[in-house]
């Protein structure tokens, strides 16, 4: 009875343990690259699900069910009851996950960037999608860019539009950066914007991302050592597995 219970232990564990170690190497890894990063918010999240998928999916029902057994003496009972709790408990974990991924969608991040470089880059691709920036309120709005007289000529030169969009007159775009210094990140709220402008000044971003890498990103140091730290646990919990196997108790 006492090695079921060792053994469930160690399984919930670890499946609340791996995917977080994991997940914490991919981001050292990214934020060791040459350059910065730019990932959809959607896809962003996934990973944050993906680190998760083994508490919710796993750990937490195994908790759940060794704790009813506990308390109630005998499992969930009935199979109808059983499969309504976990049918319960299932469509709030998707249920979930659903709500964060649409409500990440209208958000781009950007790993291993230096937000001041950034924010250079950000402007050289709307003046090359032909928008101006301006603030308001806590937001920054692009519109497309007001003719300018040239001041040796005095002629009125447009801006540069490209071609194929359709209003381009009436264009705007308002988007929300929210820069993390200190983890050399930056994030993208796009409030107002159609998708296929939305896309375009994302391309135009990542073009110009090679020379907003950061000098030194201590984030990568931190992911590595959280990672560290989880797998050497797992190494820890391995090895006192296999001693109690092999010098099982008298």
């Amino acid at each position: 009875m006492r090695m079921r219970e060792i053994a469930y232990a160690v399984g919930a564990l670890l499946a609340f343990l791996v995917p977080i170690g994991v997940y914490c190497f991919l981001l050292a890894a990214i934020n060791r690259r040459s350059k910065p990063l730019i990932v959809s918010g959607i896809w962003d999240t996934v990973g944050l699900l993906s680190a998760l998928s083994g508490f919710f999916l796993v750990t937490v029902p195994m908790l759940f069910a060794e704790v009813w057994q506990r308390v109630a003496g005998v499992g969930l009972g009935e199979e109808a009851v059983e499969f309504l709790v976990w049918s319960i408990y299932f469509l709030i974990v998707i249920g979930g996950a659903a709500t964060m991924l649409f409500g990440r969608s209208n958000r781009t991040s950007i790993y291993n960037v230096d937000p001041d470089l950034f924010t250079t880059a950000f402007e050289q691709a709307a003046a090359r999608v032909g928008l101006a920036i301006a603030h308001e309120d806590d937001c920054l709005v692009l519109r497309d860019a007001q003719p300018a007289a040239s001041a040796e000529t005095g002629i009125t030169e447009l801006p540069i539009v490209p071609t194929g969009v359709a209003g381009a007159n009436r264009r705007r775009v308002e988007v929300h950066v929210d820069a993390f210094r200190s983890m050399c990140h930056v994030t993208l709220h796009w409030d107002r914007v159609t998708p296929g402008l939305r896309k375009q000044l994302e391309l135009e971003i990542e073009k110009g991302l090679e020379l907003a890498a950061p000098e030194d990103n201590p984030a990568a140091g931190w992911f590595f050592s959280i990672s560290g730290l989880v797998f050497g646990a797992l190494f820890v919990i391995a090895l006192a597995c296999v001693l109690a196997i092999i010098f099982p108790r008298r």
